[in-house]
């Protein structure tokens, strides 16, 4: 309250007022208040140096202005006795917690009534209780001992019961779907949190594109129930990625191209199909197939399946076939497990080229995920977390050089990380973190098994997949200007750190820092969303940089 008041000032000394007397009180705040005031002419200095002060407690102040000098005697500053609370028994016992601000001795504040009453209309929200209020009635004051008891009422309202969930706007999205999303249950008791919790995860959802504010209801015969108005998207996305890497040491460049085409939602179930063609490199191409079966008789459950097939340069080729089994453990996370066999295919003179061995292998994994931003494509706060380790058995056709053996264990781990923080009214920081390791009991980790980094998706400024490593870690600074629900301006900076990338056919291990800076765009428009990155590899020319140009259309 008496923030709000200070908050209205402006500068008062365009005013007249040429100088101030103070007893009692700090002269420089008094000054930093009449600083405040502005130009305002229906504003009285004086009246707001006396709010403020008694707003502190100083209840026998004495302001006055007499020509450009305003004086100020503030006399003695009262003191708290803890406040007379009385109202509805079923919240009496939490507002006679000593540990809220009014229930403690100490200076009169204002401040300590307001913080007070905040505190127990979130215990209400959170209890069954949303349309409680908190009262001020009157003060007693006591001059000879100058102490203040605030009276306070508090009053619970009805206890409100969630008996139904409604959606509004879901011409696709099945209502029982939406429900099972929400993670709300019919017969709970109205919880804030866990409403706002239910709006974030279905804003989530990457077939809504977003979700009003809800609100409570009285349907039939008197049930309370908690409405959403989604908007939804389109259920197919294609996702074109196109690169140009800048020209190479004899004059060439390189065309990068990833075309991700994606079936959302299917039967308004949340079921989703997916295809992805990524061609990174000159003669290397990449094809997945995946489908996800969510609500598995309709229990919070999803099963994954997918095959994936990476042909480099007709030299080798790899298959991984995997399924991965989730299941949400609380309103913002997720545990899954996995299996997945990979086999390389490559004839024995390849083989013997490369130093690889055909194989097949067999992974077991075991994950993570934490997500809690409030829009997965263009978040304005939030943060995500997802880290996994799998352990896997290779089998492999013939003895590699070095080892007597064909049986050999491997161990990877992921972790990835992200947070977004809006600072300023639209200015967003976005923070990455992303790291990948492998291990393995042969004599040297093959090529196919070393991760990839470089390109559009973590190391902007350079070539697709342009290093390789056993152990590398990356990072991504943003300062990110929020435009629309899909719309940005982007200033960033990647940094990653590899570990054991091959050099030239010896593969002696070493350690590889690289940076880059670039800046980038998001834009909606009315066949998808265009996107445009260019970045610069740290020490190049800022004419030599990376163009990335992506589109995201729904339909």
């Amino acid at each position: 309250m008496c923030l709000g008041i200070i908050c209205t000032l402006g500068s008062a000394f365009g005013k007249g007022i040429e100088s101030l007397h103070v007893r009692g009180f700090s002269e420089p705040v008094v000054q930093t208040w009449l600083s405040l005031v502005g130009g305002e002419e229906d504003i009285d200095p004086a009246a707001i140096v006396g709010d403020s002060l008694i707003c502190l407690g100083y209840l026998e102040c004495n302001v006055y202005q007499h020509g450009d000098t305003i004086f100020v005697n503030t006399g003695k500053q009262y003191h708290f006795r803890s406040a007379n609370v009385s109202g509805d028994s079923a919240v009496l016992w939490k507002v006679s917690n000593e540990t809220l601000p009014w229930s403690r001795s100490g200076e009169f504040d204002l401040a300590r009534i307001t913080e007070s009453a905040n505190e127990i209309l979130s215990w209400c929200e959170s209890n069954g209780y949303p349309y409680a209020r908190v009262e001020l009635d009157s003060f007693s004051v006591n001059a000879d001992s100058h102490f203040v008891t605030p009276y306070v009422r508090v009053l619970a309202g009805p206890l409100v019961s969630i008996d139904f969930i409604g959606f509004e706007g879901n011409d696709i999205s099945q209502s029982w779907m939406l429900a099972k999303e929400s993670r709300l249950k019919n017969g709970m008791s109205f919880n804030q949190l866990r409403v706002q919790s239910a709006h974030r995860r279905l804003s989530q959802l990457e077939f809504i594109r977003s979700v009003r504010e809800p609100r409570i209801v009285v349907g039939e015969a008197g049930r309370t129930g908690i409405v959403f108005e989604v908007e939804e998207n389109k259920l197919s996305r294609l996702d074109l990625v196109a690169g140009l890497s800048p020209r190479n040491d004899i004059g060439e460049q390189t065309f990068t191209a990833y075309v991700d085409l994606q079936f959302l939602n299917l039967f308004g179930t949340g079921r989703r199909g997916k295809v992805k063609w990524t061609k990174p490199a000159k003669g290397i191409q990449e094809l997945l197939f995946a489908w996800r079966e969510t609500w598995l008789a309709r229990l919070p459950l999803y099963l994954e399946g997918s095959f994936a097939q990476r042909v480099e340069d007709t030299l080798y080729v790899t298959r991984d076939y995997g399924a991965r089994l989730g299941v949400p453990i609380a309103s913002n996370t997720d545990i899954f497990g996995g299996v997945t066999r990979s086999e390389l295919l490559a004839d024995s003179a390849v083989a013997s080229l490369l130093s690889i061995s055909p194989h097949n292998t067999v992974f077991l994994e075991l994950g993570i995920l934490v997500d809690t931003r409030d829009h997965f494509r263009n978040p304005r706060s939030g943060y995500r977390f997802e880290t996994s380790g799998s352990r896997g058995q290779r089998l492999t056709d013939s003895r590699p050089q070095g080892s007597n053996r064909r049986s050999f264990e491997l161990r990877r781990a992921v972790l990835d990380l992200e947070f977004n923080h809006e600072v300023a009214r639209y200015w967003i920081v976005h923070l990455s973190g992303h790291a990948r390791l492998i291990e393995s009991d042969e004599p040297r980790i093959q090529s196919s098994d070393r991760f990839r980094l470089g390109g559009a998706n973590s190391l902007r400024g350079y070539r697709e997949e342009q290093f390789l490593g056993s152990r590398i870690a990356w990072t991504s600074v943003e300062a990110r200007y929020w435009l629309g629900l899909s719309s940005r301006v982007h200033f960033f900076t990647d940094w990653a750190a590899i570990n054991d990338s091959p050099a030239a056919a010896a593969g002696t291990p070493r350690n590889l820092i690289r940076g880059a800076y670039g800046i980038g765009v998001r834009l909606e428009t009315a066949i998808g969303v265009w996107g445009i990155d260019y970045g610069i590899a740290d020490g190049s020319s800022p004419l030599n940089g990376q163009l990335h140009v992506s589109l995201l259309s729904l339909f």
